[in-house]
């Protein structure tokens, strides 16, 4: 935005429709005037995708969300709706991230091999390792929530992208602009826990099947990726905020995709819902699962086992089942905010330490600090 734009912004906000200058536009006016020029002295240009929505079409949008799901309590339904909910619009801030690299991975596979004993051959299962290396991968348009505000998780649901047509200059939208709090290295970890990792993990399968296609359920050991370049650039997203309370002080969140519509966050359950679909699910549902448990040994002695439990059986077990189910889908919403979302943070970190990444550059530079400080001994010797 030019200098020339700035004073006419400031010239339009100042002089209200009668022509008149009031103390509020005065003060608004100098504020926002203050904002673009600065911006403009420094060239910073904030850019993102402007939303489709307003907030009417929110509100409607979630009360249809609301009435989606039969599980749904119906106080929660008809109480949370209109004044009782807050929607707030704002831009969020994304790290979208583009690398190219190449991937080691170990991994392992079963093999049957023959045995005798008493005459009689057997077979008996052991784990093979191997290697597999993968060349020129390439990860576009990779966008990692940039802040700490929301649940990543929800925000990771929406499906964010970013099209490079469809970008626009949000240097007016500056009071909405949600502030980032994480820098571009801790959106690669981010990225790398939530999206990348699972992304290696499909594609190394697949090589693997299809190198190996006699190969038996493979499993990934371990793998590294060296990132010989990468881009970082930081984008904003259009969501609405949608805050609610019910049946407990807790502050709900739902967030609401400014472009394609599709919601997601805190949903509650219905205890008497919950129970009822677990009564009439809970028969075939162990039928099935002792039937696949069984099959692990033999498969007519699965079919024995499966044919031998009967409705009667299940009955009593599933009387005691289906309550803690209910109960436990009732206080997912407010265990979720309390510790779940920290504890499948913390769970999916651990997982991710087997996998690891780093970039070529910095591979070079831990290479020339051992030979400068192997030099350095060498001269103090």
């Amino acid at each position: 935005m030019s200098l020339l734009n700035c004073w006419s912004i400031l010239y339009e906000i100042l002089v209200n429709e009668n022509g008149v200058k009031t103390k509020r536009t005065r003060y608004r006016s100098l504020l926002t005037f203050s904002r673009l020029l600065s911006r403009t002295e420094h060239g910073k240009i904030e850019k993102g995708i402007r939303d489709k929505f307003n907030e009417y079409e929110v509100r409607l949008y979630f009360n249809e969300w609301l009435k989606a799901l039969w599980l749904a309590p119906n106080q929660w339904v008809h109480s949370t709706r209109d004044s009782s909910i807050r929607v707030t619009r704002y831009f969020i801030p994304f790290w979208n991230i583009t690398l190219q690299g190449s991937v080691q991975c170990s991994l392992s596979t079963k093999s049957n091999l023959p045995f005798r004993h008493d005459e009689n051959y057997y077979s008996h299962r052991e784990w093979h390792s191997f290697p597999l290396e993968i060349e020129n991968i390439h990860f576009n348009n990779i966008n990692i929530y940039g802040s700490d505000k929301l649940d990543k998780y929800h925000v990771q649901k929406l499906d964010v992208s970013f099209d490079d047509d469809q970008l626009s200059d949000l240097t007016d939208e500056d009071r909405i602009l949600a502030k980032p709090t994480i820098d571009k290295d801790e959106a690669l970890h981010n990225a790398w826990i939530l999206i990348i990792k699972p992304l290696l993990e499909d594609m190394c399968l697949r090589q693997t099947q299809e190198k190996y296609p006699k190969f038996e359920n493979p499993r990934i050991d371990s793998f590294h990726l060296t990132i010989n370049s990468k881009q970082e650039r930081l984008l904003y997203y259009p969501i609405y905020v949608i805050n609610y309370t019910y049946d407990s002080k807790f502050i709900y969140t739902c967030l609401f995709d400014g472009v394609t519509g599709h919601i997601t966050g805190d949903r509650q359950f219905s205890t008497i819902k919950v129970m009822l679909a677990t009564l009439a699910t809970f028969y075939p549902m162990l039928k099935i699962g002792i039937f696949s448990f069984g099959t692990l040994a033999n498969l007519l002695f699965a079919f024995e086992i499966a044919s031998d439990l009967s409705f009667i059986v299940c009955l009593p077990i599933a009387a005691i089942v289906a309550p803690c189910v209910g109960l436990y889908a009732r206080s997912y919403a407010k265990n979720y905010k309390q510790e779940l979302s920290q504890i499948q943070w913390k769970q999916d970190q651990s997982k991710a330490l087997k996998f690891t990444y780093d970039s070529f550059k910095s591979i070079e530079e831990s290479k020339e600090n051992e030979d400068s400080n192997i030099n350095s001994d060498k001269q103090s010797i």
